[in-house]
């Protein structure tokens, strides 16, 4: 004989169709606390940018240097190199030795080898330039070199290029931030140091911080609570249920909190919400937590097959109603009806009248709660089909599996008759039950995997209904974690499904070891389904580098896991990559770069006028020294038309690797605007490249000095003249000039300048000597007796 189980019930809301007649709402007591770690974020900081040291060697024991620069923020690895060698000058010489073959060594003879040690890189201006290696001093003017590249032509000048390229030793000595003379220590090696010597200490960053907060959930959870946590201007609410706890509140605001804007995670009943762009700005982020009294339905009623109200019954035959709270539990509340179309509704089973039609109203009530269903009776007819819902059933095994199946009738006046209390049900499981008697007809019970089938058969009519049923292997509450994809030098995307039980949030963690320590990424987007496939994007890992991953899901406050599996990032480029130059004028232009894997100790350029140098560096600003990240520099001083070579470059391990050399070509000069204006002794009428004009002030001979209007031919030459009533002064922007009115000197750019006679008023202008203009705008001043006119000509600058 087969075992019966309880009756097993979907979750299912009920709308009214009948005015009057609805569904009665309570509130849940607001006895749950949310409480914010403060009203704004803290912990964001800025990165703070690291400043390379540089310092000149003075004495080699003890080791004493002159702070050039100092050095600011944390001392790298190898972080001490040279920079530069101050050197006696290599005079120019016609030794053929510098015109040797490159790979070779020649012995060249120089005006002095003082301070040129063995290692230095020396360059020679020729046709061609040559670059050469010191292999060894042999006496006061020879010396040993080895050829890098050999020069062609004369050689004009020979000089120190970059000196003791590979030589690294490090440095923690705080006296480098200091000023002044400092004596330092270095770790090995010091040998190569010498007198004049600048060394660099390299210095990294201090990395921004992001701001964090938190919300602690406590105190007693009631269904119906709803929590809202606001994060600036967002508000992220959440709903409490009947099997809500502290832990799984805590959880479910991180799953709607966590996302681009904000990181959030859940430990216990804390939810730790992260501004996920550091810095001290996500300081400011607001953050406020409250409990509100949420208003829920207390009682929702359906047909056992899932019917709403209103249901249709026919005379003397039964519906059976079910009551369910809103966390879609099935509840036993106190059944009442009103109407005379029913005669009972014992345990929720409605007993239509065997006559008598029409509505009538069933009550449930629960705790003073009480909801209404509308059951209208209709007379005994004639059905046209039946089914059984849900038609296909794909079950998973459980050692108490329940399915509840309904069925539906179709009748020529009514589309859906609640038939699951008038119908036999039968099965051809071999080990699985479906029930006949009340109050769970039609109630599947399973436990082991089997196919078959489940029928409702009508025997009035000899309709039946039938649906197909597979119990498969046992289902994990555990997701699953898939393949990984889309895996390069710094990213990945992982995959997983969800298992048997809808989880609350559905993650991953990653890290180097199989067993931890694990970072979290959260699904995105979130995954709240049972299996159901969710992924998660991954970002700024290490090239090369293994690691190890799984998915997980939180069920009822526990997080369950998949398996580990692994992956590895493809590797990435040491050397840095140049990008286009941007912004380029005719005296400058922007440089930039990508830096390469791993990160580097320090990030600039490299530019000539040809594709093999020589080089001049230029270092990044501001500074970056993190893998897979851009830099630029800003060149100015250019030739204007004039082809450049550039390439981007790293330092990494104390060793210099570079990107592809690129191209660019300065743009052309303007051309220089000449400006001619030509005043007549007498004449107010003035003509400023050919056109004419006329001026309040004409040009005069007074005591034999020529006196022309001051501010007409400053302004049309571009500066600006201010007038000072207090002093009875004038100053001009540019050039900068000061004059005082009766005063027979002038001032120009700091240096003062007698006048032959002093400026006055003339018709409310300025009159100055002629020679104040040639001293002040530098340009040509021509008199012309004969006419008595005065041309001056000016070049804008």
């Amino acid at each position: 004989m087969k075992k019966f189980l309880s009756l097993f019930v979907a979750l299912a809301m009920v709308l009214s169709l009948f005015a009057g007649v609805g569904t009665r709402t309570a509130k849940a007591a607001a006895t749950l606390t949310a409480t914010p770690s403060g009203a704004t974020f803290t912990g964001g900081a800025d990165i703070v940018t690291g400043v390379h040291g540089l310092a000149t060697v003075t004495l080699l024991s003890p080791l004493t240097v002159t702070i050039d620069t100092p050095a600011v923020e944390t001392f790298s690895g190898m972080n001490v190199s040279i920079q530069t060698r101050t050197a006696a000058a290599l005079a120019a010489t016609t030794d053929t030795g510098f015109a040797g073959t490159d790979g070779s060594t020649a012995v060249v003879i120089v005006s002095s080898t003082a301070n040129v040690f063995v290692g230095d890189v020396i360059r020679t201006d020729a046709a061609t330039n040559g670059l050469f290696t010191v292999a060894s001093i042999i006496d006061a003017t020879t010396m040993s070199i080895a050829i890098t590249h050999h020069a062609v032509g004369t050689i004009t000048g020979i000089f120190l290029d970059a000196t003791e390229p590979n030589y690294a030793a490090t440095t923690a000595d705080p006296n480098f931030k200091a000023t002044g003379s400092q004596t330092v220590t270095l770790s090995s090696p010091t040998g190569n140091l010498h007198v004049g010597d600048q060394v660099k200490v390299t210095m990294v960053n201090t990395p921004a911080v992001s701001a964090t907060a938190s919300v602690a959930i406590g105190g007693t959870v009631t269904a119906g609570n709803v929590v809202t946590v606001t994060v600036g201007a967002t508000a992220y609410p959440y709903t409490a249920l009947s099997t809500s706890t502290t832990a799984t509140i805590a959880s479910a605001l991180a799953a709607l909190i966590n996302g681009t804007t904000y990181g959030a995670t859940a430990t216990g009943s804390v939810t730790t919400i992260t501004v996920t762009t550091p810095g001290v700005a996500g300081n400011a982020t607001t953050l406020a937590a409250t409990v509100a009294e949420g208003v829920t339905t207390a009682l929702t009623i359906h047909t056992l097959g899932g019917l709403t109200s209103p249901a249709y019954v026919e005379n003397s035959k039964t519906i059976q109603l079910v009551a369910v709270d809103r966390t879609g539990a099935v509840v036993s509340p106190v059944w009442t009806f009103s109407g005379s179309s029913v005669t009972g509704v014992a345990g929720g089973l409605v007993t239509a009248h065997a006559a008598a039609t029409g509505p009538s109203v069933v009550a449930a009530t629960l705790s003073g709660i009480s909801a209404q269903f509308v059951v209208n009776v209709i007379p005994a007819g004639t059905i046209t089909s039946l089914a059984v819902t849900p038609a296909t059933a794909n079950l998973a095994v459980s050692s108490s599996g329940m399915q509840q199946f309904s069925a539906i009738a179709v009748s020529a006046a009514y589309s859906a008759l609640d038939y699951t209390t008038q119908v036999t049900w039968l099965d051809d499981l071999g080990v699985a039950s479906v029930s006949n008697a009340a109050p769970t007809q039609g109630l599947l019970t399973y436990s082991s995997a089997e196919s078959g089938h489940v029928y409702a058969l009508f025997i009035p009519s000899g309709f039946f209904g039938m649906a197909t049923v597979t119990i498969g292997t046992a289902g994990s509450v555990s997701p699953t974690t898939g393949a990984v994809t889309s895996v390069t030098s710094t990213g990945a995307t992982l995959h997983g499904t969800t298992g048997t039980s809808a989880p609350t949030a559905s993650f991953f963690q990653y890290g180097t070891t199989s067993v931890g320590p694990w970072t979290l990424a959260t699904a995105d987007p979130a995954v709240a389904t049972a299996n159901t496939a969710f992924t998660a994007t991954l970002t700024g890992l290490t090239a090369g580098q293994l690691y190890y991953f799984r998915a997980a899901n939180t069920v009822a406050g526990v997080d369950t896991f998949g398996s580990v599996l692994t992956f590895t990032t493809t590797a990435g480029s040491v050397s840095p990559t140049t990008g286009a130059v941007t912004s380029v004028t005719s005296t400058g232009a922007t440089l930039n770069g990508t830096t390469g894997t791993p990160a580097p100790t320090e990030s600039f350029f490299q530019y000539g006028t040809t594709s093999v140098g020589p080089w001049t560096k230029v270092t990044a600003s501001p500074a970056v020294i993190t893998a897979n990240t851009a830099f630029t520099a800003t060149l100015t001083g250019l030739t204007a038309g004039q082809p450049y070579y550039v390439r981007a470059a790293n330092t990494v391990a104390g060793v210099d690797t570079f990107g592809s050399v690129l191209t660019f070509t300065t743009t052309a000069a303007a051309a220089a605007v000449k400006i001619v204006i030509v005043l007549t002794i007498r004449i107010n009428i003035v003509t400023v490249d050919g056109k004419a004009t006329s001026i309040d002030a004409a040009p005069e001979i007074v005591n034999g000095s020529t006196f022309v209007p001051i501010r007409f031919i400053a302004e049309t030459f571009g500066s600006t003249v201010e007038w000072l009533p207090e002093s009875r002064g004038i100053t001009l922007g540019h050039p900068t000039i000061g004059l005082q009115i009766g005063k027979a000197t002038v001032v120009i750019n700091g240096n003062t300048i007698a006048l032959e006679a002093a400026p006055y008023i003339k018709n409310s202008r300025t009159m100055v000597p002629l020679r104040v203009i040639s001293e002040s705008f530098g340009g040509d001043v021509v008199w012309d007796a004969t006419v008595g006119t005065i041309t001056i000509s000016y070049m804008l600058p």
